[in-house]
């Protein structure tokens, strides 16, 4: 339901990127853009996919759901060219949470993830590319970015209920930094001469080992971001 209503909320700006009335505007598209550099943020919501967790004992690729988080980021970018952009983008995941469950269980054993809480540090070297000339100040886009993330699985508890009896794990807590990666998708729409705004959408992918935890793991997560850029 919470990304529903994020999804029509980012429905409606797109609308408003499509109608809102600016100056300047060319049937060629917004060529103060070109050869620009700018800088912005975003903020997001994040829906991440469920985790499986890999180790080597017999509880092999368990899945474990994670709850949606939020996301803000910075980026620094310059388009050389009408239809290309360079961009270096800072990106903090914070909010995941993994609820209690249950994600293992035979005869006399059940299995549980107690807790755990997931903040991600990303930095990407972003491609893009942009379709203009725009639709009345509207200039979409797609790409891909190529990185690292630091990925942080904090206070990390596991019980095990054995014949009656229950054993919980101490909390645990791990970092790996990891090659990463990402794709992007949305549109930009003016607002001024050096203002225009974003919506998009994010897909990152990192798999971390966490070796002290026992455990590695692959995170998909999926964002909607909104944003604005700063033209200079």
């Amino acid at each position: 339901m919470k990304s529903l209503k994020f999804g029509l909320v980012l429905f409606f700006v797109v609308l408003m990127g499509f109608f809102w009335p600016r100056p300047g505007w060319t049937a060629e598209g917004p060529d103060y853009l070109v050869g620009e550099k700018y800088i912005g943020f975003s903020i997001g919501y994040v829906m991440p996919e469920s985790i499986e967790i890999h180790d080597d004992s017999a509880i092999d690729y368990r899945s474990v759901s994670l709850d949606d988080g939020l996301m803000n980021g910075l980026r620094m970018g310059w388009r050389p060219f009408e239809n290309l952009a360079y961009e270096l983008e800072y990106n903090y995941i914070t909010g995941i949470e993994a609820p209690g469950q249950l994600i293992y269980s035979e005869p006399g054993i059940d299995f549980y993830f107690e807790q755990g809480e997931v903040n991600i540090h990303a930095l990407f070297f972003n491609f893009i590319l942009r379709n203009p000339p725009a639709f009345r100040g509207v200039t979409p886009y797609m790409g891909f970015g190529v990185g690292i993330a630091g990925v942080q699985f904090r206070n990390v508890r596991f019980e095990i209920n054995l014949a009656g009896e229950s054993f919980i794990s101490p909390e645990m807590s791990e970092s790996d930094t990891e090659i990463a990666g990402q794709l992007l998708a949305g549109c930009e729409f003016d607002i001024d001469e050096h203002w225009t705004g974003t919506v998009g959408y994010k897909f990152l992918y990192v798999s971390p080992e966490f070796d002290d935890m026992g455990f590695d793991t692959i995170f998909r997560i999926h964002t909607l971001t909104a944003g604005l850029n700063y033209t200079f």
